[in-house]
């Protein structure tokens, strides 16, 4: 049987209070439109390597720094350790720093411009990533936020959203809504960079 799988503002707002799995999370969703759905979980996986590596690693440097020899930045001083050496690019410091520059400056742009985000669904029963497998889908509710808010337009992005959107939500909430292009890579044949970002310009720049 299919698990039930959380939508990503879910597992968002599980993980706010959680560390480095917190820091892993936004690093993979800074990632996402850029990996189709079916490779993502090598993102994750990555991910927790690069973290358990990194660990390790610092906690080397750390002691050839206090040693004060010199040895932190040569390669054989951890291999003698059987630690893996990261090189400073892909040090977790410096990855979870970009990452947190990233998401933060979405953030910012969403706010500026008075864009909300959400899924159209809070549950549903799915098999892997395969959006066409979706059964039992719970809506979320998104009185509250209309209810509190001058929302004119409403944007599902991809088919399926949109489809949902209107078997679940349309009728209820009585708020123009509109299709846009999926933004996944797999739509990119039809969709190249340029065409998506005019349709998109063409459909939200009104409403702004």
């Amino acid at each position: 049987m299919a698990k039930k799988e959380k939508t990503g503002t879910e597992k968002t707002r599980n993980n706010a209070d959680i560390g480095f799995e917190k820091q892993i999370w936004n690093a993979a969703c800074v990632l996402w439109g850029h990996i189709p759905a079916s490779e993502y979980r090598n993102v994750i996986i990555g991910l927790i390597f690069l973290k358990y590596i990194s660990t390790a690693f610092e906690k080397r440097y750390n002691q050839l720094v206090q040693e004060g020899e010199g040895f932190e930045n040569d390669p054989d001083a951890y291999l003698e350790q059987n630690v893996f050496f990261v090189p400073e690019a892909a040090r977790w410091a410096n990855i979870a720093a970009d990452t947190a520059g990233a998401v933060r400056e979405r953030a910012a742009f969403l706010l500026r411009h008075r864009i909300a985000l959400w899924d159209v669904l809070a549950s549903c029963d799915i098999e892997g990533a395969s959006d066409s497998s979706i059964t039992d889908g719970v809506p979320n509710d998104f009185s509250p936020l209309l209810s509190n808010s001058k929302i004119s337009r409403i944007f599902c992005t991809g088919k399926t959203a949109f489809a949902l959107y209107r078997k679940y939500c349309a009728e209820k909430y009585g708020v123009e809504y509109f299709y846009l292009p999926s933004t996944s890579p797999a739509n990119r044949a039809a969709w190249p960079d340029e065409k998506l970002a005019e349709e998109y310009k063409k459909k939200i720049l009104p409403s702004l």
